[in-house]
């Protein structure tokens, strides 16, 4: 009978620390994908939220590199513009960004990574400077299905872009 028992609490212990494990790992890969996050984080579910997102945002321009060149710089231009308005210094920022868009122009992610060259920052910030940003942000073009733009940035934004009135457009 002391077998028994040994044996019975020896399977429920396993069972337990296997039980115990997979729920673990499930709080780990199942956590929701934050709105901006550092690529590298979060792996698993970055993995599974790019079948989501086909089209390119120059796909999604029909091929028209100058609309989909616009698009994005007026897009950084309003980060810039919201890093003024909030007191956020952008100033000698880096860094790499995949954005993603929901077929009407929101953005729904924002994963970023610093460049090497870029201004020291603390990610958290950033994070929370970007997230603030995606909250009230629409990128003015839509599409059938959701889209994305994966692209180098960087701050003081250099471009400027044309008055479409003033070049016949």
């Amino acid at each position: 009978m002391n077998k028994a028992r040994s044996i019975f609490r020896l399977r429920s212990g396993l069972l337990f620390a296997l039980l115990f494990t997979l729920s673990f790992l499930q709080a780990q890969t199942g956590q929701e994908l934050p709105k901006v996050f550092v690529i590298g984080e979060y792996e698993q579910q970055y993995e599974a939220l790019l079948p989501e997102y086909q089209r390119s945002l120059l796909q999604v321009c029909q091929n028209d590199t100058k609309k989909a060149f616009q698009l994005w710089v007026s897009l950084i231009q309003e980060i810039e513009a919201y890093g003024k308005q909030v007191g956020y210094d952008l100033n000698g920022l880096k860094c790499w960004f995949h954005v993603f868009f929901s077929a009407d122009g929101r953005i729904r992610h924002i994963a970023y990574h610093l460049r090497p060259t870029s201004r020291n920052v603390e990610e958290k910030g950033l994070t929370e400077f970007l997230t603030g940003f995606v909250q009230n942000y629409s990128l003015p073009v839509s599409s059938t299905s959701n889209y994305y733009n994966y692209t180098s940035i960087q701050f003081p934004v250099i471009y400027n872009l044309p008055d479409s009135a003033s070049n016949g457009n």
